[in-house]
């Protein structure tokens, strides 16, 4: 199976070809920084291919439970430490989005809202912004902080209608 799918995000139209269960991106040399982000060796990683596929699953099946015909849009929080690149979902929603899967069509738009990581520290009370999971603390360097925010990965809303 190939697919070509166009995107705001990258100079060039990506062709897409499903082998053995992995989707190879193939185009010249990444130059750009969010292709070298989502692309490692020429292949796309898969994780977010199939939380974009689990995400138009849910989003279509509550859609029709409602009595909506088509999704209008989609809002997605995702978090700075949510192991999920916004920029490879996007990519998956475009690619998904282009095949029409569930009750998607080609006006149907992606709005991902980035939430930012913070933690606080248990012992001096000191709010951070973390670059990982686990972390010391910048004040005290204690490795007793919590995680406030930025693992979140869920479906905000959507936004649907009964018009073909």
């Amino acid at each position: 199976m190939v697919n070509t799918v166009e995107s705001p995000l990258f100079p060039c139209p990506l062709i897409l070809t499903q082998e053995r269960y992995v989707t190879k991106v193939l185009f010249n040399k990444a130059k750009h920084k969010h292709l070298r982000e989502i692309i490692t060796e020429g292949v796309l990683r898969m994780h977010e291919m199939s939380l974009m596929l689990e995400i138009i699953k849910i989003v279509s099946e509550n859609a029709r439970l409602h009595g909506f015909s088509k999704v209008d849009k989609i809002d997605v929080i995702v978090g700075d430490l949510s192991n999920v690149l916004p920029a490879a979902l996007e990519l998956a929603f475009f690619h998904f989005r282009k095949q029409g899967l569930g009750i998607l069509d080609e006006n149907t738009e992606l709005d991902i809202i980035r939430e930012p990581a913070k933690a606080k520290c248990q012992t001096c009370l000191v709010e951070f912004i973390p670059d990982y999971r686990l972390t010391l603390c910048p004040m005290c360097g204690l490795p007793n902080c919590l995680l406030i925010s930025g693992e979140t990965f869920r479906i905000e809303s959507y936004e649907g209608s009964d018009e073909l």
